[in-house]
C-alpha cells in the first residue's frame, strides 16, 4: 500500500510539473521541450495505473481468514442486534467478500439482513448507522479482525432506515 500511495503522489506531482513545462515552453516557442513535457504528462498517470493495477492484482481479493472470523466471533459472542450487510451484486470481489462477512455475522448471532442493490460509489468497508453500544461492538469487532473500515452515519437518512449496517464496496487496495 505505501508503494502504491508513493507512485501515485509521485504520477501526480510528474503531471503537473510536466504540464507546467509544457506550458512555460510552448509559451516560448519551445516546441521540443513543449511536446517532452507533453509526453511526460501524458505517460506518468499512466504508469500509475499500470502500477495500481499489478499492486492489486499481487493483492488479490478479500477474504476473511479463519482466524479473522473466529476474532469476529469471538468479540460478538451473545450479540443479537439487527444488522444489514450490503454490497453491490454486479461486482464479484464484493460479493464473494459479502457472502462470508455475511455468514459471518449470522453464525455470531446477529439478525443479519442480505442487501444487494448497492451503487458503485462505495469503496472499501462502511460501517454505518447511529452512535450506539452496538456499533461500538461491531466496529470493535472488525478492529480486532484488522478489517479496515470507515465509520459513516447518514445524514440523508433522517428516519435511520438502514439502522445499524455494513457497506462494502469495491476493493480499496
Amino acid at each position: 500500500m505505501r508503494l502504491l500511495n508513493f507512485v501515485d503522489r509521485t504520477a501526480f506531482y510528474v503531471t503537473v510539473a510536466a504540464g507546467t513545462v509544457g506550458a512555460v515552453a510552448g509559451a516560448y516557442n519551445w516546441s521540443n521541450a513543449a511536446v517532452a513535457a507533453g509526453c511526460v504528462a501524458a505517460i506518468a498517470p499512466i504508469l500509475n495505473r499500470i502500477t495500481a493495477a499489478r499492486e492489486q492484482k499481487m493483492r488479490g481479493p478479500r477474504g476473511l481468514s479463519n482466524k479473522q472470523r473466529q476474532q469476529i466471533l469471538t468479540v460478538l459472542q451473545g450479540c443479537t442486534f439487527k444488522i444489514w450487510v450490503c454490497h453491490n451484486r454486479h461486482e464479484a470481489e464484493p460479493s464473494k467478500f459479502h457472502a462470508q462477512l455475511f455468514e459471518t455475522l449470522k453464525e455470531a448471532g446477529l439478525d443479519a439482513h442480505w442487501f444487494g442493490g448497492m451503487t458503485n460509489s462505495t469503496v472499501g468497508i462502511e460501517i454505518g448507522g447511529k452512535p450506539s453500544s452496538d456499533k461500538s461492538k461491531l466496529m470493535q469487532a472488525f478492529q480486532k479482525a484488522s478489517i479496515p473500515f470507515q465509520e459513516i452515519e447518514f445524514m440523508d437518512d433522517p428516519g435511520n432506515t438502514w439502522g445499524l449496517s455494513v457497506w462494502i464496496g469495491t476493493n480499496p487496495r
